[in-house]
C-alpha cells in the first residue's frame, strides 16, 4: 500500500523549540547613555534601558567626561592641557618654543600658545594652524594687558605677531579666522565696535606692504611686513 504523502502548506514552519515570535507591536530593549557635552559618547553613570532613543542619549557609554566635549575616547590629542583621549599615557606634542597659558577664572575658556621661536607672520599662522590654533584675537583691554604681561613672562619685552591682517584687502584689518576689526589706515573706523589698540597715527603702511599686525611693547598695536621675523602668540 502507497504511503500518504503529508499536506504542506507551502512555507517554511519554526521548529519545535523555537522561541514564539515577537508580536507586531514589541520592542527590542536597548541601552542608552546620557551625552550632556554631544561628543556622541555618553557617561557610564545614569544609562536607561528602553525601547526608544529617548533625546540627549547616545549607544555609546565610554566617555570619561561628559561634561567636556573635548574629552572623549578616540579624540586625537592637541596641545591644550588636556586629556582629550581619556588615556593619560597618550602623550601631549605642543609647538616647540611654544607655552601653554589661560587666564584667570572667569576668563578662563580660551588657551594660549605664547611661542618663543621666530617666525615670519604666515609662518607664525601656520604653526598655530598645525597645533589647532590661530594667531591671537585680541577682543577687549584686559586681554590685551593678559597677552602682553604673559608674553612678557615668556619671553621678555619685545614685539610679537598678533592675528591681524590686511592681506586680502589694504585696510580691510582680520583676525585670523576671517572675524573683521577694522576699516582703513590710521583715521579709520572700528568694525561692529570691536576692541582695537593702535598706536598713534597706526596703521600707516608706511613701507607699502605693511600688511599685518604686531604688538608692541608696550602693548600698542603696529602694522609690519608680513616676513618680519619675532615671536608670537596662539589662541584657541
Amino acid at each position: 500500500m502507497a504511503a500518504c504523502a503529508s499536506a504542506s502548506s507551502g512555507m517554511d514552519m519554526p521548529p519545535d523549540d523555537a522561541p514564539p515570535p515577537l508580536p507586531p507591536d514589541a520592542c527590542v530593549m536597548q541601552r542608552y547613555y546620557r551625552d550632556a557635552d554631544g561628543d556622541g559618547h555618553g557617561t557610564p553613570a545614569g544609562s536607561v534601558q528602553q525601547c526608544e532613543q529617548p533625546i540627549g542619549t547616545v549607544t555609546i557609554g565610554d566617555d570619561c567626561d561628559d561634561n567636556n566635549a573635548q574629552r572623549h575616547p578616540g579624540r586625537p590629542e592637541i596641545c591644550d592641557g588636556i586629556d582629550n583621549d581619556c588615556n593619560a599615557a597618550s602623550a601631549e606634542a605642543c609647538p616647540t618654543g611654544c607655552t601653554l597659558s589661560r587666564r584667570p577664572p572667569p576668563d578662563d575658556a580660551k588657551i594660549y600658545l605664547f611661542c618663543n621661536t621666530t617666525a615670519s607672520w604666515t609662518n607664525a599662522q601656520t604653526t598655530c594652524s598645525t597645533a589647532m590654533y590661530k594667531l591671537v584675537q585680541i577682543e577687549s583691554a584686559a586681554e590685551n594687558s593678559f597677552v602682553r604681561a604673559t608674553a612678557n613672562s615668556a619671553f621678555g619685552s619685545v614685539v610679537f605677531h598678533i592675528g591681524g591682517s590686511d592681506i586680502t584687502t589694504e585696510g580691510a584689518w582680520i583676525w585670523d579666522g576671517n572675524v573683521p576689526f577694522w576699516n582703513g589706515g590710521s583715521n579709520g573706523t572700528p568694525v561692529m565696535n570691536r576692541y582695537t589698540n593702535w598706536d598713534i597715527g597706526e596703521p600707516n603702511n608706511s613701507s607699502g606692504a605693511e600688511d599685518c599686525l604686531e604688538m608692541k611693547t608696550d602693548g600698542l598695536w603696529n602694522d609690519i611686513g608680513c616676513s618680519n621675523v619675532t615671536r608670537f602668540v596662539c589662541r584657541r
